[in-house]
């Protein structure tokens, strides 16, 4: 195998090209497009830089942006070191499960046998409940605080933060996000293996798998090509605040680059730390004591995108944002880091996604609340069910009862029973539920696969799930599968043709909001506008949003959100959103009418029945 190693000057690009039948596609004119799209990013957001990268068994390919120092105008690259933030817990969880696979750490031992300095709780506490955040143990308390220690803190002092708490939860019972959960999996560490967690890092993990620049940051030590951090102040670029991470040492205390990231990723689908076994366990989604699954295994959040299989893991805090997803089945790992406490790291994977596969998945919008449920559920059918054949590589499940389920939710549907038909739709994600919806997807998409041929099959696939499901439907009428209710598949096949022949000026799940500005994207989301079928933005508008805000530019979150809503009106996050905006601008009484539209939609949503609570409550 030839391999050539080409630079970019001014640039930093770094592209390893080997020949391989099968390969991503990945040429001149794609990257000059990905090209165009981040420097309008980086043009628009005003963030100094980034490195971005993907990974395939015979592909590696990656390249800077903008600068990692704006002062001294060193140019982001390939070698620029970021901090990585929360990514550092897959990397803790692979060193602890290379412990459990040497005998050295017993997953269901209280975590006292190897920390013997945190105290006893309630329960007992195991590393396996750690390193699925199972283990009551909390977050950030006071993250004033303890989000900005700026002195060193060794293992013990880093536990002592939170040592005295008490558990949140019996383990088990409920998944909560926690950092400090994970710092004392990196104690738990430290006492099986005889090392500190940095030491066994580098050991077990870090040489093993070449990755040559990955280390703990230390705010004393020269690193090289270390990237310099900046925040948006008052819409003003700043540096970020220097802070003192070895009190996230085993959540968040790393820093190295793209490329060591991407070998990480090659490293887990070669199996070359961990047995196909302890691999397989990982990336499993743990489920609490009620049979629902957490979408996260151990040390990786766990699911679909695309019909494929993907574990992933983000990571924020100051100087950085980075996002890491990996494809074990299509063999590719993809990685993104900024400079940037405000780095859209999302839309820049997503785009770099779109650029090689040539697919954009987007959700879909109309405006009947039972048909946004079906589509819902074809969507997560799709997502779910497609990704778990492909993870699996077969059909495993009872297709009669997963039609059944989904035609039970149809009937509650028609009949206007909306939040009965949510309840069982939720239900039908997870084992309370026979992982039914799950399994309709799956076998739908091993049908397909045998019916249409592996090519075909990707190739609707690729077209999103309206394709994926009218597909199935045109399928199963010619060769006697499984079938919908007549109502619900003339439906998903009017919904194909409509989503196919919608013109889509955005084309993209990653569309540049940020470079249209709040005046020019109501222009276009117009065609969407009472549309029988239309992509469903409303999560990334929602989320320009908030971008906005973290860059202090208030005055056009309102237009934002005001054209989110005329485009996706019956979306109850837009309005609870809206009601954050009016709490903020200190107008109460738009703030309670935008939440209780919020709730007429969804009489779940959690933060807009807390809002209106909080806000209610100021009157009396």
């Amino acid at each position: 195998m030839t391999i050539r190693w080409m630079t970019a000057a001014g640039l930093g690009a770094l592209c390893i090209l080997a020949a391989q039948a099968g390969a991503p596609s990945w040429n001149a004119d794609k990257e000059r497009q990905f090209d165009a799209y981040i420097a309008d990013l980086l043009t628009a957001t005003g963030a100094p830089g980034l490195t971005v990268g993907f990974a395939t068994d015979s592909i590696t390919w990656v390249k800077g942006y903008g600068f990692a120092d704006l002062e001294h105008r060193v140019p982001a690259s390939a070698q620029t070191a970021y901090r990585w933030a929360s990514v550092t817990k897959p990397m803790t969880a692979v060193a602890a499960l290379t412990l459990v696979q040497a005998g050295k750490l017993d997953l269901d031992a209280n975590v006292q046998q190897y920390a013997p300095f945190y105290p006893e709780k309630r329960w007992p506490l195991t590393a396996r409940r750690l390193l699925g955040h199972l283990g009551g143990v909390s977050h950030y308390r006071d993250y004033g605080k303890e989000g900005h220690i700026k002195v060193r803190k060794t293992t013990r002092e880093a536990i002592a933060i939170f040592a005295d708490w008490p558990l949140t939860t019996e383990p088990g019972t409920r998944f909560g996000y926690t950092s400090y959960g994970y710092n004392l999996l990196g104690a738990v560490i430290e006492g099986a293996a005889g090392l500190s967690y940095g030491a066994y890092m580098r050991q077990a993990v870090w040489e093993p798998l070449a990755m040559d620049d990955m280390r703990m940051d230390e705010l004393e030590a020269i690193i090289p090509h270390r990237a310099r951090g900046y925040r948006m102040v008052d819409g003003a670029l700043q540096r970020s605040e220097v802070v003192d991470i070895s009190s996230r040492f085993a959540a968040g205390g790393t820093r190295g680059t793209v490329p060591d990231i991407l070998k990480f990723g090659k490293g887990m689908w070669r199996h070359r730390l961990l047995s196909p076994e302890l691999t397989e366990l990982m990336w499993t989604s743990m489920k609490t004591a009620d049979r629902r699954y957490t979408r996260y295994g151990m040390g990786w959040n766990v699911g679909g995108k695309a019909g494929r299989f993907m574990v992933s893991h983000s990571g924020a805090q100051q100087e950085t944002r980075t996002l890491f997803w990996v494809f074990p089945r299509k063999r590719l790992t993809m990685a993104v880091a900024f400079n940037f406490e405000s780095g859209d790291r999302a839309s820049a994977l997503e785009r770099l996604f779109e650029t090689l596969t040539g697919e954009a998945h987007l959700p879909a919008y109309v405006g009947d609340a039972a048909d946004r449920l079906r589509l819902r559920a074809m969507r997560l059918a799709f997502s779910l069910g497609a990704a778990e054949l492909d993870r699996r590589g077969d059909f495993e499940g009872d297709a009669a009862a997963a039609f059944g389920f989904f035609d039970e939710v149809n009937e509650l549907l028609t009949r206007g029973q909306v939040r009965e038909a949510r309840t069982r739709l939720n239900d039908g994600l997870h084992p309370v539920g026979d992982d039914a919806l799950i399994s309709l997807g799956a076998f739908m998409a091993s049908a397909l696969s045998r019916g249409l041929g592996p090519e075909a099959y990707a190739a609707a696939r690729g077209r999103g799930f309206p394709a994926f499901f009218g597909e199935y439907v045109a399928l199963s009428r010619k060769k006697g599968l499984p079938r919908f209710d007549r109502d619900f598949e003339d439906k998903a096949m009017a919904w194909m043709t409509a989503w196919e022949k919608a013109a889509n000026p955005l084309a993209s799940a990653a569309p540049a909001f940020w470079l249209w500005g709040p005046d020019q994207l109501r222009q276009k989301l117009e065609p969407f506008r009472g549309a029988a079928i239309a992509p469903d933005y409303s999560n990334a508008l929602d989320g320009y949003a908030q971008y906005l805000g973290s860059v202090g530019k208030y005055a056009e979150i309102l237009t934002v959100l005001q054209s989110a809503i005329e485009t996706y009106p019956q979306v109850a996050g837009l309005h609870d959103s809206l009601g954050l905006f009016w709490t903020y601008a200190g107008q109460p009484e738009k703030a309670v009418a935008a939440y209780r539209r919020a709730l007429a939609l969804d009489p779940t949503l959690a933060s807009a029945i807390e809002a209106l609570e909080r806000l209610e409550a100021k009157k009396q």
